[in-house]
């Protein structure tokens, strides 16, 4: 009787492996996979799904490897690996995310074209901004690429790997290859606009502007100061023997002897139209007493005059120090000796503040006596928001408090009432930054001057100290980055 039925078992089993119906989930496993069916073919169903064991399945399983390189084992089973595998296909190509394989997954499987390796792998993961392969693979300028349903390109080396090309900006890489080279980074938000970095450089963009690529000297500037400079409104350019880009603020202009810099304004204009005679910058814009200035490769030094508009090589004379900073140096020359709590206690109580009697209180002394004096401004406890020409770019530094204050350059004589910035000496570094402030009360010269402040190093609260050339302690010339002068 049950060599009977084992022969009843196996001819239905053969019958259902014919018909393309047999289901029983694994049983395939144990023979060789069935012979394929063309999915649309009358031998296989109107839908293919979880399952289905049959020839229809052998096909599927073949043409989502062709496709995807899914990397299924091919044996016929419409198992678990098999509808993961559909699922990241439909998601692809757009089609709806269900598992099943009807007349619309078909029809795409036929149709699609081949996504493998690296490139396959980045449009899987990122197939909602990409869409599906439009081509297959080709070689491009060096790498691979790959054309995209949602516009673009995917785009591979080995180097670089495989990164989405779309937009204004990825026309230019694409369009120039050999010149901005391959992205290493996909498109990201930079500076208000766009960015995207390659092997040579970066491609920015803004509606405003366009999509421009910047490189070198000149493209590491604007990169580094974008915030200030703007964006590119050109390629850069040969200019006067050196290279320059105009960028929406003015140009970023740059020779091997001089740098990169930038000109803007008044002064930038003036380079801009007599760079022949001016030669390049060698600094950045500056501000002095009456104006601004910045340095110059023939002629030394460029001024800029803030009463008459006037560019000469002539400095503007310096305005005179207030009232106010005068009185504020009497005021500190008689608090010499205070502590560092009675001062803080002293500026808590009139400003309606609550610093700690430890509190860095440099900024803090120097706030008082001006306060004392008559300013109503706005006052810092943060040394960087007196100095208008700060690196410090932190939210702790009040611009406002500046914007009432000039720069009066190292070099200049102060006067009484002017605010000395001090860069201390950091792991061998000065970084632009000002780590300390206090008050001028006397000066006999540029390099020889007499100030009073809080010093967190000092034995014995506010003291004297007299700056010379050659002086060796923190508050030596060398350390002194300038002076701020009350407007």
């Amino acid at each position: 009787m049950f060599k009977h039925r084992t022969k009843v078992v196996a001819a239905s089993i053969a019958v259902a492996l014919a018909a393309g119906t047999f289901s029983l989930v694994g049983a395939q496993s144990a023979f060789a996979a069935p012979a394929a069916l063309g999915l649309t073919s009358s031998s296989c169903p109107s839908v293919i799904q979880s399952g289905q064991v049959s020839g229809c399945v052998t096909e599927l399983q073949n043409l989502l490897n062709a496709k995807t390189a899914a990397g299924l084992t091919v044996d016929g089973n419409f198992g678990p690996a098999t509808k993961t595998a559909v699922l990241t296909f439909q998601k692809v190509w757009g089609l709806t995310q269900d598992g099943l394989v009807g007349v619309n997954t078909k029809s795409a499987l036929y149709s699609a074209h081949v996504l493998r390796g690296a490139i396959g792998a980045y449009v899987k993961a990122n197939s909602a901004s990409t869409g599906y392969p439009t081509t297959d693979e080709y070689a491009w300028a060096g790498g691979v690429a790959q054309a995209m349903s949602k516009g673009g390109y995917v785009v591979w080396t080995e180097a670089t790997g495989a990164h989405r090309l779309s937009g204004a900006i990825g026309a230019v890489i694409a369009n120039s290859s050999a010149q901005p080279g391959f992205p290493v980074t996909d498109e990201y938000a930079w500076n208000g606009g766009a960015a995207q970095q390659t092997t040579n450089g970066f491609v920015v963009w803004t509606a405003a502007t366009g999509a421009h690529w910047i490189h070198g000297a000149i493209g590491n500037f604007i990169a580094y100061y974008g915030s200030q400079t703007g964006f590119p409104l050109t390629e850069e350019y040969d200019w006067n023997g050196g290279r320059a880009q105009q960028v929406t603020t003015g140009f970023v202009v740059w020779t091997a002897a001089t740098g990169a810099h930038w000109i803007h304004g008044a002064i930038g204009n003036y380079i801009a139209t007599n760079g022949a005679y001016t030669g390049f910058p060698t600094t950045e814009e500056y501000a002095v007493p009456g104006g601004a200035a910045q340095g110059v490769s023939r002629l030394g030094t460029l001024y800029w005059n803030s009463s008459t508009g006037a560019i000469t090589t002539t400095p503007p004379a310096a305005p005179a120090t207030s009232s106010i900073a005068a009185k504020a140096a009497s005021l500190a020359q008689t608090r010499v000796g205070a502590s560092q709590a009675t001062i803080i206690s002293e500026y808590n109580s009139r400003a309606g503040t609550s610093f700690g009697s430890s509190t860095d209180w440099c900024a803090i002394f120097v706030s008082d006596m001006l306060r004392q004096a008559g300013y109503t401004g706005p006052m810092s406890a943060y040394a960087p928001s007196f100095n208008p020409n700060d690196k410090d770019k932190s939210s702790s530094r009040n611009p406002q408090v500046a914007a009432n204050f000039t720069f009066i350059a190292k070099g200049t004589k102060p006067q009484p009432g002017d605010i000395a910035l001090w860069d201390w000496l950091s792991g061998g570094v000065r970084n632009g930054i000002t780590d300390h402030v206090n008050i001028v009360v006397a000066a006999s010269s540029a390099s020889s001057f007499t100030v009073v402040g809080g010093n967190q190093g000092a034995a014995a609260g506010l003291n004297t100290h007299v700056v010379t050339q050659m002086s060796s302690a923190q508050e030596g010339y060398d350390n002194l980055l300038g002076f701020a002068r009350l407007k």
